[in-house]
């Protein structure tokens, strides 16, 4: 998987979810699951605390997310399968609060899945491209900040 980092304010986190991945459907793991576009319940959600998030685009994936509920310290917990479909993303969204305002560090990847012991179907064009698309738009609010 390769994986691009960058620290965002908080307003141009909330505005690269919100509009850049407007077409995508989301989800997140944990006692609440998500899965749908981004809405103000999925920013709650990333303000909260560290939070990994699955990102599924028409362009490279037809599929749904896979959720699956398992109980951990007697509490049900939602768990996105990573190794199901036709591919996703992982960004990673990390509140820094040490700083004077409001911040996250993000870190963006794509997944390649493992089929064999020593082989596996590496991400499709599209996603790749997709990636990459994301990524300048993340540089972009980066740069401007």
């Amino acid at each position: 998987m390769a994986d691009t980092e960058f620290v965002l304010s908080e307003d141009r986190t909330h505005s690269f979810i919100r509009d850049w991945l407007s077409d995508c459907v989301i989800a997140s793991d944990g006692r609440l699951p998500f899965a749908g576009p981004p809405d103000n319940s999925l920013l709650g959600l990333v303000n909260a605390r560290f939070h990994q998030l699955f990102i599924k685009h028409s362009s490279f994936a037809s599929d749904e997310f896979t959720i699956k509920h398992t109980f951990a310290d007697g509490k049900e917990i939602s768990v996105v399968d990573q190794f199901e479909g036709c591919g996703h993303l992982k960004m990673l969204t990390l509140p820094l609060r040490q700083t004077s305002k409001p911040a996250f560090r993000l870190t963006i990847g794509h997944q390649s899945f493992f089929v064999l012991k020593d082989a596996h179907i590496p991400p499709s064009a599209a996603l790749r491209n997709f990636y990459t698309s994301m990524i300048r738009a993340a540089q972009k609010r980066h740069r401007a900040a």
